[in-house]
C-alpha cells in the first residue's frame, strides 16, 4: 500500500510538472503569437503609410497622414512630424496627429532643447520620462502632457531634413527598440517623398506669390477676384476692392537706391497683411501698387478699411538697409461690387480712378469711386450719358453717386421703382411699358446732378431763385437721357414726372393726358416715397396718412385712374 501511495505521488508530480511545462509553452507561444500579430499589424500600417507617400504631392495632407501613421505604428497617444527649412534650419512645416485647432498651443515649436538632438544632431532619442532629460526646456503653457518620447531624424543624402516624434506610449511606460526601428523605417521611406513634396510646394508658391514681397501675385489675384465676383453675384452679396499706391516711391529709389525700394515694398506688404482679416486677400499688383480684396464688405466698410490702412502706414517708420529711417504714405482707391461695377476689369479700373483722385487731392487719402463719380458728374453731367451708352448696368453706380449729394435721396429711386412696378401690374401694362417704367423710375431724378448741395440740403424753405434751380432738374435729366441711344424713349417721361394733372406742375405746365402715362405713374410713386421718408425739413408720415393724402389729390395733382390703381395695391406697400 505504501509503495502504491509513493507511485501515485511520483505520478502526480510528473503530471504537475507536465502541466506546468505545457502552460509555460502555451504562454510563450501566445506571447509569440501576439508579437507576430503586432508585427503583422505594424507591417500593414507601414504598407499603408508607404502607399500614402507615393500617392500625394501636397505636403500638408501628406504630413498629416504620416503623423497619424506614426502614432498607429508605435501605439502612441501623440505624434508630430517636423520639416526644416533648408535655408534657415528652422521648422518650416509642423503637423501632429491631433488637429491644431484642438490644441491649446497653436504655434509650432522652435526646434531647440530636446528636439534639437534629433533635428540638429540627427540622433534618435527614446525616453521613459522627458522631465528627467537634461536637454528638456520648459514646455509652453497649454502643452499636452508628455511622458515617454521617441524621436527619429529624417535624413536625406546625409542631411537632416526633419524629425518624426511619438509621445505617450499607450499601455506601457516606454517605447521599445522595435518601436524605434519601425519609426526609423517609416522615416527612411518618407524622407525623399517629403522633400519632393516640399519642393513641389515651393514651386506652387513661386507660381502663386510675388517673389519680392511674398504676397499673392497678380495672376492669382485676378483669378480670386473673378471667383469672388461670381460668388457675390450668385448670392447677391457685396465686396470691395482697394487699389493702394505708395506715394513718391520713385523718390525712394532715386534717393536711396533700388535695394531700399525693395525693402520698402516688403515692409509695405507686411503692414497691409497685418491690418487685414484672414479672409481678405492682399496682392502685389505691379510696381509699387497693391490690390486688396475684401469679401462681404460694402463701400462704407471698404472706406473704413482704406482709412485704417492709410493711417497705419503714415505712422510707420520704414528702416532701410543702410540703417536710415524714412516715412511714407499711400493713396487708396475703393470700388465696391455690385454698385461700382459688375465685372472684374471695370472694378479694377474704377478703383484705380479713385486712387488717382486720392493722389491729385494731395496724397495720403482714400477715396470711394462713388465720391469720384459724383464730382465728375457735377463737372460734366453728360458723363452720365457716356457711362450709360457704354453699359446700361452702370445705372446702379450712377444712382449711388447721385445719392451722395443728399441723405434725403438714399434708396429713393429704388423705392419709386418698386411702387411703380406694383402699379404697372395693377394697370395691366404690357412688358415694354413695364420695362420703360422701371428704367425711368430709377433715372427720374438724375437731373439733380446740377443742383448745388447747399440747396438740396437746405433745412428751411427755398427762396424763389432756389426753386427755379430745383425746377430745372427734370429738363436736365431729360437732356442727359436724350443722349443715350438705348434710352431716348425715356426722355419725355423723365422730363414730365413733376407735371400735375390739373396743369399746375413743371417744367411745362402740361395737363391731363398731355402728360405721358408713365410720367403720371412715377408722379404718384415719387410723392408717396417722399411723404413716407425723413427729409431735412420734416419727418416722414405714416403710409396710411400718405395714402389718404394721395387720394385727396386725385383730379388735381394726380391722374384719378392711377390713384385708384394705387389704392388697389395699398396693402402691398
Amino acid at each position: 500500500a505504501a509503495d502504491t501511495e509513493g507511485d501515485l505521488g511520483i505520478l502526480a508530480n510528473a503530471f504537475n510538472n507536465m502541466a506546468a511545462n505545457l502552460k509555460s509553452r502555451f504562454a510563450e507561444q501566445s506571447l509569440l503569437y501576439r508579437e507576430e500579430r503586432q508585427k503583422v499589424s505594424q507591417m500593414a500600417v507601414l504598407h499603408e503609410a508607404v502607399a500614402t507617400i507615393t500617392s500625394d504631392m501636397a505636403i500638408e495632407p501628406l504630413m498629416e497622414r504620416l503623423a497619424s501613421h506614426a502614432a498607429s505604428l508605435v501605439n502612441a497617444g501623440l505624434s508630430a512630424l517636423m520639416i526644416l527649412n533648408p535655408e534657415t534650419g528652422k521648422i518650416q512645416y509642423f503637423k501632429t496627429n491631433t488637429p491644431l485647432d484642438n490644441l491649446s498651443v497653436k504655434e509650432p515649436p522652435e526646434g531647440k532643447g530636446l528636439l534639437s538632438v534629433v533635428l540638429q544632431d540627427g540622433v534618435s532619442i527614446r525616453l521613459e520620462n522627458i522631465l528627467e532629460d537634461p536637454h528638456l526646456r520648459r514646455l509652453p503653457a497649454g502643452h499636452p502632457f508628455t511622458g515617454s518620447l521617441l524621436g527619429v531624424p529624417l535624413i536625406l543624402k546625409n542631411k537632416v531634413i526633419g524629425g518624426l516624434f511619438a509621445a505617450n506610449k499607450q499601455g506601457e511606460k516606454t517605447f521599445t527598440q522595435e518601436d524605434e526601428d519601425i519609426l526609423l523605417m517609416l522615416a527612411l521611406q518618407s524622407a525623399a517623398a517629403i522633400e519632393n513634396a516640399r519642393l513641389y510646394a515651393n514651386t506652387v508658391k513661386f507660381a502663386t506669390t510675388d517673389s519680392l514681397t511674398g504676397l499673392t501675385n497678380r495672376r492669382v489675384f485676378m483669378e480670386e477676384l473673378t471667383k469672388e465676383t461670381a460668388r457675390s453675384s450668385r448670392y447677391h452679396r457685396s465686396f470691395s476692392l482697394l487699389m493702394v499706391d505708395i506715394d513718391h516711391f520713385k523718390w525712394v529709389n532715386d534717393t536711396h537706391g533700388h535695394q531700399s525700394g525693395d525693402a520698402v515694398l516688403r515692409s509695405m506688404g507686411g503692414i497691409l497683411k497685418e491690418q487685414l482679416r484672414i479672409v481678405d486677400l492682399v496682392a502685389r499688383y505691379g510696381g509699387e501698387e497693391f490690390a486688396i480684396l475684401l469679401p462681404e464688405t460694402d463701400a462704407s466698410g471698404g472706406k473704413l478699411v482704406g482709412d485704417r490702412l492709410r493711417r497705419a502706414i503714415a505712422q510707420t517708420i520704414f528702416l532701410l538697409p543702410d540703417g536710415k529711417e524714412i516715412g511714407l504714405t499711400v493713396s487708396i482707391g475703393i470700388a465696391s461690387f455690385p454698385l461700382c461695377a459688375r465685372i472684374p476689369s471695370d472694378l479694377i479700373k474704377r478703383a484705380d480712378q479713385a486712387m488717382y483722385v486720392s493722389k491729385e487731392a494731395g496724397r495720403n487719402q482714400a477715396h470711394l469711386y462713388s465720391d469720384v463719380l459724383k464730382a465728375q458728374f457735377e463737372t460734366n453731367p453728360m458723363e452720365i450719358a457716356a457711362m450709360l451708352n457704354s453699359d446700361l448696368n452702370n445705372i446702379n453706380v450712377i444712382i449711388t453717386a447721385l445719392n451722395l449729394k443728399t441723405s434725403c435721396f438714399h434708396s429713393h429711386s429704388e423705392k419709386v421703382k418698386n411702387y411703380a412696378a406694383l402699379m404697372a401690374h395693377a394697370l395691366y401694362l404690357n412688358d415694354g411699358d413695364k420695362e420703360a417704367l422701371r428704367l425711368a423710375s430709377l433715372l427720374h431724378d438724375i437731373g439733380i446732378v446740377t443742383i448745388p448741395e447747399d440747396i438740396l440740403n437746405k433745412p428751411g424753405a427755398l427762396t424763389p431763385e432756389e426753386w427755379l434751380v430745383v425746377k430745372q432738374h427734370p429738363i436736365t435729366g431729360a437732356e442727359i437721357i436724350e443722349n443715350v441711344s438705348a434710352l431716348q424713349h425715356l426722355s419725355a417721361i423723365i422730363r414730365s414726372h413733376h407735371e400735375r394733372y390739373d396743369g399746375s406742375g413743371y417744367p411745362e405746365g402740361l395737363k391731363g393726358n398731355e402728360i405721358p402715362h408713365l410720367s403720371r405713374i412715377i408722379a404718384v410713386a415719387n410723392t408717396f416715397t417722399a411723404m413716407t421718408s425723413d427729409l431735412l425739413w420734416r419727418k416722414a408720415i405714416s403710409k396710411e396718412e400718405a395714402l389718404n393724402m394721395i387720394k385727396g389729390l386725385a383730379d388735381s395733382q394726380f391722374d384719378p385712374e392711377i390713384v385708384e390703381a394705387f389704392c388697389r395695391i395699398s396693402s402691398r406697400l
